[in-house]
């Protein structure tokens, strides 16, 4: 048993120059100095990919502040008999949801494929879709637009099934997805970590310093079945963690999937017996009803205040309302939260292969134990070293916003979506 214990696991004294701070939400190049040996290094970073960085939470607000406006205007709507002024301003607002909701199934496409844009924030699309549903039902419009509105509704559908079932591969990059990474031999420094994991949180006290006899790449994938040649080896192993599981230290990334499952769910116990083929009949049925519509596309239906279809659309829309509302409480803090406020880990980082550490022992009731005084992370023959370094995921008071705009704004499939 080692005689290494979490409470002597602090964290270096970092030097000037060398920390831990983050000014890029893609990469990180600073240099981190170890707990056990300031000479040792590590470029490690925390971080997101250009496909997965969250929507800076300015640019969310306002999207959902939008979608909220939009679906507060079918709210408020009077029912005296529509004018042309009035059916044009419908027309205007359902022929932007519309087209918010099929760019956002372009840029969900070209992220998916190409990983040149971004994933969607789910609770983005599920308020973009709740807005746009009672468009389909406003009389005081053109039958054209409210047609659109039907196939706004399915890109909407279909972009939040893509965003959702991503994420049933953890392997797969997603919405929010931090990553481990390292930029390898800093320009002016060489003998860098390059193979860290992660093996905790900063207030984790399991398990997480190794015992001290082997130092270098691949401590966290020692073979269980060492146990029977090299016991030293086998009681070295440290089990790594994946960032985005580990204690649900990325809530944001959760969050977002357990948001779109909430409208999703339905169809995930009884979607092939029942939703499926209903599905296809209801599609049927708007595709027989949108050719009769659109045989005089800028038609105005009559107008009764008393029509149940009238009475269904404003129950529909304070649904929606109500139900925007509520996904913005959530939505909003939890982007906020992780963009604003960092969130560490332990990192352990080695450089050179598995050689056997440099120690002193001490007899503990007759066995040999190491020292840990004498501990310094190194090995025998100073080819290899391992160490602790604590990283935090990136940060910024406006959740990089800046960095957003150089990337989107000349991408109107980004950014017309969401503002």
């Amino acid at each position: 048993m080692s005689t290494l214990k979490w409470d002597q696991c602090e964290l270096a004294q970092l030097q000037p120059g060398l920390n831990n701070t983050v000014s890029s939400p893609v990469a990180g190049e600073n240099l981190i100095r170890g707990f056990w040996d300031s000479n040792h290094l590590s470029a490690a970073s925390i971080h997101y990919t250009q496909a997965t960085l969250p929507t800076p939470w300015p640019v969310l607000l306002a999207g959902l502040l939008m979608s909220l406006g939009s679906a507060i205007k079918i709210l408020i709507s009077n029912s005296k008999k529509p004018t042309m002024v009035s059916i044009a301003i419908n027309t205007a607002f359902s022929s932007l949801q519309v087209v918010r909701c099929v760019l956002a199934f372009l840029g969900a496409c070209i992220a998916i494929k190409s990983h040149e844009g971004r994933f969607r924030p789910p609770s983005a699309i599920v308020v973009l879709l709740l807005s746009t549903i009672p468009y389909s039902l406003e009389r005081r419009s053109f039958r054209i637009s409210r047609v659109f509105a039907g196939i706004g509704i399915l890109f909407a559908i279909i972009t939040l099934s893509m965003m959702v079932a991503i994420r049933a591969k953890d392997s797969n990059d997603y919405y929010g997805k931090w990553v481990l990474d390292f930029s390898g031999n800093v320009t002016g420094y060489s003998n860098t970590g390059n193979c860290p994991f992660v093996v905790g949180q900063d207030d984790d006290p399991r398990n997480t310093c190794p015992d001290p006899y082997y130092v270098g790449c691949g401590l966290n994938l020692i073979p269980d079945d060492i146990y029977k040649t090299n016991k030293t080896l086998w009681q070295s192993k440290i089990s790594g963690q994946n960032p985005n599981t580990y204690h649900v230290r990325n809530k944001l990334a959760l969050g977002e999937t357990i948001l779109g499952l909430i409208l999703l769910i339905p169809g995930i116990g009884g979607g092939f017996f029942i939703l499926i083929p209903l599905g296809f009949v209801l599609m049927g049925s708007y595709i027989v009803w949108a050719v009769k519509f659109l045989r005089r596309p800028f038609a105005v239906d009559p107008l009764d205040p008393n029509d149940e279809l009238e009475r269904y659309k404003k129950n529909t829309a304070k649904i929606s309302t109500i139900a925007i509302l509520i996904f913005i409480a959530v939505s909003f803090p939890l982007h906020y939260l992780q963009q604003t406020r960092p969130t560490g880990f332990m990192v352990l980082d080695s450089f050179g292969p598995l050689e056997q550490a440099e120690y002193q022992t001490t007899d503990v009731w007759g066995v040999q134990k190491p020292m840990l005084d004498s501990w310094t992370g190194n090995s025998r023959n100073g080819t290899s070293w391992s160490d602790f370094f604590y990283v935090e995921t990136p940060t910024d008071d406006w959740g990089f916003v800046n960095h957003w705009w150089i990337e989107n704004r000349n991408r109107v499939e980004n950014w017309l979506p969401i503002l």
